[in-house]
């Protein structure tokens, strides 16, 4: 597996918990990792580590070795990810357009008016009115 996309399509949820801690700081040994993921719930640390070796084989994680232990580091860039696996799922179930998923939360309520003024600005500035 090489390029960005295989990656990133490669990474599952629970992988993509672990990618994030490492998006936070990096370098970091698993104990450290495992320590960080607690906070959110109880990580098994034998579950942590296989999941740690499957994003070391998919290239999204490296590591070097200090001190007889494992330093760990993302290969993928956060915004790049988050971008293709946007895009992936974009493709999948919207034909890789935008507005009939946005259609899905258009219903009143749906939105709260800070994403909705959010949305208002992000048009904006794709049109290039900046305000």
């Amino acid at each position: 597996m090489s390029s960005q996309e295989e990656i990133a399509n490669s990474v599952s949820e629970a992988e993509t918990r672990v990618l994030k801690v490492l998006w936070e700081q990096a370098p970091l040994t698993a104990d450290h990792i495992i320590q960080r993921l607690e906070r959110d719930g109880p990580a098994h640390p034998r579950t942590v580590k296989t999941l740690l070796n499957r994003l070391t084989k998919k290239h999204a994680v490296g590591f070097h070795e200090k001190d007889r232990r494992y330093h760990y580091y993302p290969l993928i860039e956060e915004a790049e990810f988050f971008r293709l696996k946007s895009t992936s799922f974009l493709n999948k179930y919207f034909s890789g357009r935008l507005s009939p998923m946005i259609s899905c939360f258009s219903r009143p309520g749906e939105l709260d008016p800070d994403d909705l003024a959010e949305l208002k600005r992000l048009l904006n500035q794709l049109e290039g009115n900046d305000e």
